[in-house]
């Protein structure tokens, strides 16, 4: 009997291999479809959709190059921006009626015409989403930058990261000056192009005042400033006190009959303070 997750030992790392994960193989992505035994898998290529037997041993944790060719499809949905999130479903809607693996190439013509998308795109939407297994295969992978998205080399971006925590967010309290000519030189050593000053001010404005507080000493003020303070907001019996929120689901309800798209459902948490 074979378990649905293993963890085997590779190229000094370690990879965990359970169904529907990704990994690399021969510098392609594969999606791991079946266990076979404790040296082969099943993995479906996210580009050709094809299915073939992979040697446990030469797979590989995907590497840095190619998550950023295929960047979406490792994304949460709570990362997604709103003008994304409703192109991944504009998309997804248009092919759902297609989803059955018995449609002709007529009956897609014929949707195609329905939706007022060319059937080539929708064969190629459809093909993201099997391959991918994923909504957010379906993102568009276009050029352009979301308002807000940081996008440097993940080296860089590592050691503007490191320095930061490791040396900005310490009881020394270092000044921006001494942070960016620290990532400098870190950028030169390891023969990279050190970032703009703005980008680090932005990455150093990015974090919270009550983090900055906690660990360059001042971990009173912040719990001052920032924490909840203990009260008299008790309750003496069950039911006396109710806190309640509401948050959408990152899910699409489509109605039972027409299948057509009712919405996104909310959920709502009650929590007794006794």
């Amino acid at each position: 009997m074979i378990n649905n997750t293993e963890v085997i030992k590779l190229d000094r790392s370690r990879i965990t291999i359970k169904l529907g994960d990704y990994v690399e193989y021969e510098n392609e992505i594969y999606k791991i479809s079946q266990l076979i035994d404790s040296n082969e898998v099943v993995g479906i290529n996210i580009i050709t959709n094809r299915a073939c037997r992979l040697t446990k041993k030469n797979l590989k944790p995907i590497s840095m190059s190619n998550i950023d060719k295929h960047i979406n499809i490792y994304k949460d949905l709570s990362e997604i921006a709103d003008s994304e999130y409703q192109e991944m479903e504009k998309r997804y809607l248009a092919i759902q009626p297609l989803l059955e693996d018995n449609l002709t190439r007529d009956d897609i013509i014929k949707h195609s015409k329905t939706v007022g998308v060319h059937y080539t795109t929708l064969y190629r939407w459809l093909r993201l989403y099997k391959s991918t297994g994923t909504l957010t295969g379906l993102i568009s992978k276009t050029s352009g930058r979301i308002k807000g998205e940081k996008r440097l080399d993940y080296k860089i971006e590592k050691i503007i990261q490191n320095v930061i925590n490791n040396y900005y967010l310490t009881k020394q309290k270092p000044s921006i000056q001494a942070v960016i000519n620290k990532i400098n030189i870190e950028c030169k050593n390891n023969s990279l192009t050190a970032p703009g000053k703005n980008t680090v001010r932005n990455r150093i404005k990015d974090i919270s005042e009550y983090e900055k507080l906690k660990k360059q000493g001042n971990r009173t003020i912040a719990r001052t400033r920032f924490e909840p303070v203990p009260g008299k907001f008790e309750a003496d019996y069950p039911l006396q006190l109710i806190e309640i929120d509401h948050t959408p689901v990152d899910l699409i309800l489509v109605d039972d009959d027409t299948r057509k798209p009712i919405g996104r459902p909310w959920i709502t948490l009650a929590i007794d303070i006794y």
